[in-house]
């Protein structure tokens, strides 16, 4: 009877180490992973691995697979990569070993194995809270509140009872807490200030940039509800439209400034939405479509390169093939303006 209780525990406990294992979602693509992680804000765990390699493949199995470790791993984007040319990238001399970057596909810290089951969730924990803490830290800084709130939550929410990251982190993230709650009670002060002194566009201002800088805190819903009543007044509509256009266009030119391409572009199709048909559209469509085309660059640039020399080499069709990946790939950029306009030149030419 024992042996068969030991064999059904046994049984229990495997049939949960593979459903850790089959929680982990790994993804194949460096380039994808990297796009998931800015669009989702979490850091990237890169592993570098073959399947030739012997040690990889343990350490996978008596690590990643734990149930304990696997648990912290699903905070990550994660990705395996084989290529030779990204472990040139992150200077990785073997297989086996671990880059971590931040959310915004920099380098956090790297990991060298091999690592015991317990050392590696130790690392990774420290690891993880410092991102957190530091995204917490560049949120005070930046002046985007609402993601510096959210980065101490959840890390203080995985930080709990632990002794040690208690000790190194705690103080840091009741700091950035702590700045957090005193500047939004100085923003709500000093627009209560214009409001007493009946510069109310000014005030407004004061709460649209709030609305802005403390997305997903009880201080914006507060900011929205003050503009949503400034907003009711006629006489200060044509002022506030003008305000309200110049803050978010200023909002979206500090965003492409910090290398945050996909917030600029968002912001920017916000303006397009509000101030369809006017000259407000006008020149939000003239700075969308820069951020389009740096964002296309690259990959755009080599496309029409391929394109023109096929079409030297008088193979129209393969640089059909390549003007058409512009146009599908980027729609809405410069580039694929142009290669339509070749695409008619060639096809018309036939």
């Amino acid at each position: 009877m024992r042996k068969a209780l030991i064999f059904v525990w046994g049984f229990s406990l495997l049939i949960q180490i593979r459903a850790a294992n089959a929680e982990l979602d790994w993804r194949d693509s460096h380039s994808d992973a990297l796009a998931e992680a800015q669009n989702k804000k979490k850091p990237v765990l890169i592993f570098f691995s073959s399947r030739k390699c012997d040690k990889c493949l343990q350490f996978e199995e008596e690590v990643f697979n734990s149930l304990e470790v696997s648990k912290l791993l699903a905070e990550f984007v994660l990705v395996k990569v084989s290529e030779a040319k990204i472990f040139k990238q992150y200077q990785v001399p073997m297989h086996h070993n671990i880059v971590i970057l931040d959310q915004k596909g920099q380098i956090f810290t790297r990991i060298w194995g091999p690592f015991s089951l317990t050392r590696f969730n130790e690392v990774m924990e420290v690891a993880y809270i410092s991102i957190l803490t530091f995204n917490a830290e560049s949120g005070l800084a930046g002046k985007t509140y609402g993601e510096a709130d959210a980065a101490v939550r959840r890390a203080s929410s995985y930080i709990g009872d632990k002794s040690i990251l208690r000790k190194h982190f705690s103080g840091r993230l009741k700091k950035v807490k702590q700045s957090v709650e005193t500047t939004a009670q100085e923003c709500l002060k000093q627009a209560q200030d214009k409001k007493t002194e009946k510069d109310y566009v000014r005030a407004y201002a004061i709460y649209y940039q709030m609305s802005r800088e403390f997305q997903g805190l009880e201080v914006e819903k507060k900011a929205k509800e003050e503009m949503k009543h400034l907003e009711s007044d006629p006489t200060l509509a044509k002022e506030i439209e003008s305000l309200r256009f110049n803050a978010l266009l200023i909002s979206a030119q500090n965003a492409r400034q910090q290398g945050r391409l996909n917030e600029a572009l968002k912001i920017y199709q916000e303006l397009l939405t509000i101030y369809a048909g006017t000259e407000y559209a006008k020149k939000a469509a003239e700075e969308k479509l820069k951020v389009v085309d740096k964002l296309a660059g690259s990959d755009c640039k080599a496309w029409m390169s391929l394109a023109k020399s096929w079409l030297l080499n008088k193979n129209k069709e393969r640089a059909l093939e390549y003007y058409r990946k512009v146009v599908e790939k980027h729609p809405d950029s410069s580039y694929a303006k142009e290669a339509r306009r070749k695409i008619e030149e060639i096809t018309q030419g036939e």
